[in-house]
């Protein structure tokens, strides 16, 4: 592992011959340099009359893995701001995965911050793809970017492409902007038949289950399983249960369930392994909608108590 001080400016991309490439925008060009690993690759950059002056990027540079013209790719770490002695504020990583997609990590954990800057980062990215991309993927603390191999031409500016981009959303992230999604669950009985079991676990009443998990807010992390299907962080830490020995053959459309820290609501008829502890009214996924998944990656979710009868009623 080898550390590379540069302007905040700068881009670092894989080049041919086992070289580094790297590339100074500025006043509308861009100054581009290439250099060999060298024993003193910052003293190399110096001389060049690249100085760790002023705002600056810390980059620790790693092959990754080859890319599909068989050069190296890179990992990105930097800091914003401050100087080469700070610790990394936002971690950001680029590397590929398999032929078709690349995927960007912007840190580690599942926190509400996090998931915000992800979507803040994939909304920009699907709002003007890069070019050769064909769609993005949100999820936890990642972007994955899929693409078209016969079209993002010299797969290092694409990656740099991205990693600007995200880059640039990142800076403009508020989590004033973050959609709450309500969900009516009626808990218990035959809508949540593990409720009882989930209850004793943990030495408390099924009321007060409902009581924590309805007082909870949920942050979507990804969306996936089945389309519509949201895994929802937040849970407190009193119910998480782990999902069950045996998986059911069928959970029922809108149940909603408990497996380990996280909390769902299964948009179709499926088997599954989930504590199912409640059901909701809402049709949670329906193609004929402008918009089929009532969740995305990145709201906010609320569940609150309904009774059977309400339940009955909005059927």
């Amino acid at each position: 592992m080898r550390e590379w001080f540069l302007p905040a400016n700068a881009l670092l991309l894989p080049h041919s011959g086992g070289r580094w490439q790297f590339r100074i925008a500025g006043e509308g060009k861009e100054r581009s340099d290439g250099f060999h690993e060298a024993r003193n690759p910052k003293r190399n950059l110096t001389r060049k009359g690249f100085t760790a002056d002023k705002t600056i990027r810390r980059w620790t540079a790693r092959k990754a893995g080859p890319d599909c013209n068989g050069n190296g790719m890179l990992r990105h770490n930097w800091s914003l701001g401050g100087n080469c002695k700070e610790s990394v504020r936002h971690r950001m990583t680029i590397a590929p995965l398999g032929d078709s997609a690349v995927v960007v990590t912007i840190g580690s954990g599942c926190d509400e911050a996090l998931l915000g800057r992800v979507r803040t980062i994939a909304s920009e990215l699907e709002r003007d793809l890069p070019r050769g991309a064909t769609h993005i993927v949100p999820a936890f603390a990642t972007i994955t970017v899929f693409y078209d191999a016969g079209r993002v031409g010299e797969f290092g500016d694409f990656c740099a492409e991205i990693v600007k981009r995200a880059s640039k959303a990142d800076a403009t992230f508020s989590p004033d902007g973050v959609r709450t999604v309500e969900v009516p669950v009626c808990y218990g009985g035959e809508f949540g038949p593990d409720i009882g079991d989930v209850a004793a676990s943990h030495g408390m009443s099924p009321a007060e289950v409902i009581a924590l998990h309805s007082g909870g807010t949920y942050a979507v992390q990804a969306i996936g399983f089945a389309p519509g299907f949201g895994y929802l962080g937040g849970l407190d830490a009193r119910i998480h249960t782990p999902r069950r020995a045996t998986p059911r053959t069928l959970v029922h459309a809108g149940s909603v369930g408990i497996g380990g820290v996280l909390t769902a609501v299964y948009p179709f008829a499926s088997p599954g392994g989930w504590n199912i502890i409640g059901r909701t009214p809402l049709r949670m996924f329906d193609p004929s909608r402008a918009e089929p998944a009532i969740l995305r990656a990145g709201d906010r979710v609320r569940f609150r108590a309904i009774t059977e009868g309400e339940f009955t009623a909005w059927k």
